[in-house]
């Protein structure tokens, strides 16, 4: 009689094992695939960053490049090369018979001519604020 009580017992626990056995392997299945999608977001949001952070280093890099590209401020560079001048510079020009007499209206122009890097435009520079400054030669 137990082993008749017992047969029916155990093929009813084991049924039971069974379904148990199936529900954790379903509960596996699903804890993965609800892992997989939480790591497939995650992927999702690091491309996105990278794909950010790309773009706004390239726009970086070409505001940079711009404004390296883009011409010097030339009055900005004109004033600034007066100010570094050594004192003195050009002194000489004001003391010369030429520039004596186009500043005294006795000439209509005054040619400056030299090589490259001479100076001319320092001289030229200083000439025409001293002009606009005083009306008349320093010298």
């Amino acid at each position: 009689m137990f082993s008749l009580l017992w047969n029916t017992f155990e093929s009813r626990i084991g049924l039971t094992l069974e379904n148990l056995q199936r529900h954790q392997t379903l509960i596996d299945n699903e804890a993965s695939a609800e892992e997989i999608e939480q790591s497939h977001i995650a992927r999702e949001k690091t491309l996105e960053k990278y794909e950010e952070d790309k773009q706004n280093k390239q726009t970086q890099r070409k505001k940079i490049l711009f404004d390296w590209l883009q011409p010097p401020d030339m009055e900005t560079a004109k004033d600034r090369s007066l100010e570094l001048k050594t004192p003195g510079t050009n002194d000489w020009l004001f003391y010369s018979k030429e520039v004596k007499n186009w500043f005294s209206g006795k000439r209509n122009a005054i040619w400056l001519t030299g090589k490259p890097g001479a100076g001319m435009f320092q001289a030229s520079r200083r000439t025409g604020k001293t002009v606009s400054q005083t009306g008349s030669s320093p010298g």
